[in-house]
């Protein structure tokens, strides 16, 4: 059966979304814009044979909201959040249609954004320490190199996973061999 890939996307863009705060009438839609494109890929994946669809089938009862599932903590919800966005990506690379492109450009934006982040960290933490406000401490410094190490750790490991490349900064997409 032919998928339209851009559901994928949509579930992952809003898994990502429902991260943040919102009031529960936005995780109320959330519920049921994830079951329905989950239940739809699995739907899809199931009439081409692959077996991802066992998968789309728990994120849709997770997500159902006609007998929704509390778990009653915020932090486990986002931690779900993440892992549903990182399904429908892994999903997304399972489609003959798909724009790798896309894959591209998000791991660019995982190592620069992640330097940003660190950057701006950086920043604020050494103008509290030159303004007064607070002694360093040796822990301080040892979240500094961890937030300068994950960006290229993390931007490494996406590229390797989705596009078979283990560089920081990817140029050009490899052709699949067959």
């Amino acid at each position: 059966m032919k998928m339209n890939s851009n559901v994928l996307l949509a579930g992952a863009i809003i898994s990502l979304v429902a991260f943040f705060p919102f009031p529960v009438g936005f995780y109320t839609f959330t519920r049921i814009a994830i079951s329905l494109c989950s239940a739809y890929a699995a739907y899809c994946f199931y009439k081409d044979g692959k077996n991802i669809w066992i998968i789309m089938v728990l994120v849709t009862i997770l997500y159902n909201p006609i007998l929704p599932v509390y778990l009653y903590d915020r932090g486990l919800w986002q931690i779900l959040n993440i892992l549903t966005a990182l399904i429908f990506i892994y999903s997304y690379g399972l489609r003959p249609d798909k724009n790798s492109n896309i894959y591209l450009y998000v791991g660019r934006v995982i190592l620069l954004g992640g330097l940003l982040f660190w950057g701006v960290a950086a920043y604020f933490f050494y103008t509290e320490i030159l303004n007064g406000y607070s002694e360093p401490e040796p822990i301080n410094y040892v979240v500094l190199i961890i937030l300068f190490i994950l960006p290229f750790a993390l931007s490494k490991l996406w590229n390797y996973f989705f596009l078979k490349d283990s560089k920081f900064w990817v140029t050009s997409i490899k052709e699949k061999e067959e």
